[in-house]
């Protein structure tokens, strides 16, 4: 939305979008996480290193906006490097066939 439409406005649309779209990817990522748990004895491990997983790509996110910023003396690129990553996440989810 700040790419289309960079404004203040157009900062609150993009929040209000982006949460409501994590919170419907967080509560599915989550429900499906504990449904392909190998163990159920370990689950407490397990989902421990999902989310580390998890801490580990929003850790690379802003290294990877930092660089896309120096490298190009602004933030043109960002919003377009984002949306190819979210389609290159949602094709990779699309292979999920079923739960085991």
């Amino acid at each position: 939305m700040p790419w289309i439409f960079p404004t203040a406005m157009g900062m609150y649309l993009y929040a209000g979008i982006a949460g409501l779209g994590y919170g419907v990817y967080a509560s599915v990522d989550q429900a499906l996480n504990v449904d392909v748990l190998p163990n159920q004895e370990d689950a407490g491990k397990d989902l421990g290193i999902l989310n580390l997983a998890t801490t580990l790509g929003q850790t690379f996110g802003p290294i990877i906006t930092s660089s896309l910023v120096v490298a190009t003396s602004g933030y043109h690129l960002v919003f377009p490097v984002a949306i190819a990553m979210a389609v290159l996440g949602a094709v990779s989810i699309i292979w999920i066939k079923t739960v085991r």
